[in-house]
């Protein structure tokens, strides 16, 4: 039988550049990830949430989403090292010169809740 040191899929790097854009502007968040069983594969979901004038894509494809949740679903490979770019852009409300969203990554791998990240995105009015 093998022991893992848990989560199973870790998260090994979360970052967001940069942390702070213009309305409407994109900014990227990159997502490290490794399965530490080598034997087996597991299904990851990554995901993300943040206001509702926050957006995620890969590329220029959205994400899948409902209300505030958007997510990204792949498969973890045994003993697999990967890095996910998503793009994510923000707005203001009217009358709103300055705000800070925060953007929590949550994973679930198999099924189940893993880990939970999160990073402040400042979105100011254009100049």
């Amino acid at each position: 039988m093998q022991m893992f040191n848990w989560p199973i899929v870790s998260v090994t790097s979360f970052s967001l550049k940069p942390a702070e854009i213009a309305s409407e502007q994109r900014t990227t968040l990159t997502v490290g990830l490794a399965n530490k069983d080598d034997i087996k594969s597991h299904r990851v979901r990554l995901v993300f949430s943040s206001h509702a004038l926050v957006s995620f894509y890969i590329g220029d494809k959205p994400l899948e989403s409902s209300i505030s949740n958007w997510w990204l679903d792949i498969t973890m490979f045994p003993s697999e090292s990967r890095t996910h770019v998503i793009t994510a852009t923000a707005r203001l409300d009217s009358g709103v010169s300055q705000i800070t969203y925060r953007i929590k990554m949550t994973t679930n791998v198999d099924g189940s809740d893993s880990e939970s990240k999160s990073q402040d995105l400042t979105v100011s009015k254009p100049p």
